[in-house]
């Protein structure tokens, strides 16, 4: 009596088919894990906010990208002017939010908005007479000191063009340039220590507040920052 062995059958065209084609298509993907973000970048910069630090992405098979980064530092200088001795200090301090459109390459459009503290805190004295001149007139106070508060510790609209390698094009090193216009609406002040008799001088007065009206005209003039960094990345 002949015995018959089942044949083990091998796997239909079918299952071959798809298993082809699920191979052909996972060749096709990208390698890298899946998710709406694509890479980082950290960077450190320098330029007219101050020096500053941030961190960078941008969103998987996209053209946008966002950024936030803290400046901070300061810088001092003395002089004369309007007759008067100075020291000034001019304090940065801001936080920037974001985002990038790359046009082409590493060129990108960037919009989004800055909450600046920067301020210009400026001494007037005379060591020798004890004056300082308001609108043309010496008065015999210790000192004046002025305040110009550029951002207003608010969140000012930014607008600008830079380029930099993207966060996902590779890792390593980069460089990066940003150049565009913070809009803001700066605000002034003048205190003055030692003028006790002078309070109730309408004169004093008057011209103090002439001396007020040419420090905000000159506050004014900053109200479109120019906003210019250069500064190196560490993509991963």
């Amino acid at each position: 009596m002949e015995t018959t062995v089942p044949r083990r059958s091998g796997p239909s065209l079918a299952v071959i088919v798809a298993a082809a084609a699920a191979l052909l298509a996972g060749s096709a993907m990208p390698a890298r894990a899946a998710g709406p973000l694509d890479g980082a970048q950290l960077y450190v910069k320098a330029g007219t906010l101050g020096g500053g630090v941030g961190i960078a992405t941008s969103f998987a098979d996209t053209r946008f990208g966002l950024r936030a980064a803290i400046d901070g530092g300061s810088l001092s200088r003395s002089g004369t002017y309007d007759s008067n001795a100075f020291q000034a200090t001019f304090n940065f301090s801001s936080i920037e939010l974001l985002g990038d459109v790359y046009l082409a390459g590493g060129l990108r459009l960037t919009a989004g908005a800055i909450q600046s503290s920067n301020k210009l805190d400026v001494t007037a004295s005379d060591a020798a007479t004890q004056g300082v001149t308001f609108n043309g007139v010496r008065y015999p106070v210790s000192a004046a000191s002025a305040e110009v508060d550029l951002g207003g510790n608010r969140f000012n609209p930014y607008l600008g063009l830079g380029y930099s390698s993207r966060p996902n094009a590779h890792g390593g090193l980069g460089f990066f340039v940003d150049a565009g216009v913070m809009f803001q609406q700066p605000t002034s002040s003048i205190t003055v220590q030692g003028a006790a008799p002078l309070l109730i001088d309408p004169t004093f007065q008057a011209n103090k507040a002439a001396e007020e009206r040419k420090l905000q005209d000159s506050a004014s003039s900053w109200k479109n920052w120019p906003v210019v960094s250069i500064g190196l990345s560490y993509a991963f």
